[in-house]
């Protein structure tokens, strides 16, 4: 009684190992194992020509036209980098940090700018690449500074979490950008 009830609920959250533990609790017999089959013989596409092949009967628009892109757009990480850096920085200039603050403040202001700019021309359907850049020089500026604060000898950490948000965000600008840009906007839906 109590094992059927339980696989009931089980089954309802629909987990494969726990609905394969409930089947064991509900069921004495057990069926037997069966062996995975390979992708080569379940059909699926092996090479990435295939791959295309299939995605262009699906009807998908990047692989029949041949189009490269990133997997995220740029001003997706940029924009919270930018306010990051700009609060940041602020904070930094109000508890004593000097004139680093108000620079990494600027930093992260050129970055929210950038990425407005970015955000813009994508919807135009215009070119993204030297927005995609600046916010990279500037997160990379922003990097450079924090390891030299840590190599002489500022706090680890919050310069060391500043450095990581912005080496993150250079790396990705740089994947951007070598990846060929940012998606196309998806194509809305004729109204009937």
């Amino acid at each position: 009684m109590f094992s059927a009830s339980l696989a009931r609920g089980v089954s309802a959250l629909g987990s494969p190992c726990l609905l394969s533990q409930s089947r064991r609790l509900s069921s004495p017999a057990r069926a037997p194992l069966q062996p995975a089959r390979s992708p080569v013989s379940s059909g699926m596409p092996q090479t990435r020509g295939q791959r295309a092949a299939v995605a262009a009967k699906a009807g998908s628009g990047d692989a029949a036209s041949g189009e490269r892109h990133a997997c995220l757009h740029d001003f997706c990480m940029s924009i919270p980098y930018g306010a990051t850096a700009v609060v940041g920085g602020l904070a930094s200039q109000m508890f004593g940090g000097g004139s680093l603050g108000l620079q990494v403040a600027a930093a992260g202001a050129s970055v929210l700018v950038a990425s407005a700019i970015s955000l813009r021309s994508w919807r135009s359907g215009g070119l993204q690449t030297p927005f995609t850049l600046a916010s990279a020089a500037a997160s990379a500026w922003v990097a450079h500074t924090m390891w030299g604060r840590i190599a002489a000898g500022a706090s680890p950490v919050v310069s060391g979490i500043m450095l990581a948000l912005s080496g993150a965000l250079a790396a990705f600008c740089v994947y951007n950008v070598a990846a060929g840009g940012n998606p196309p906007p998806k194509a809305k839906p004729a109204s009937a």
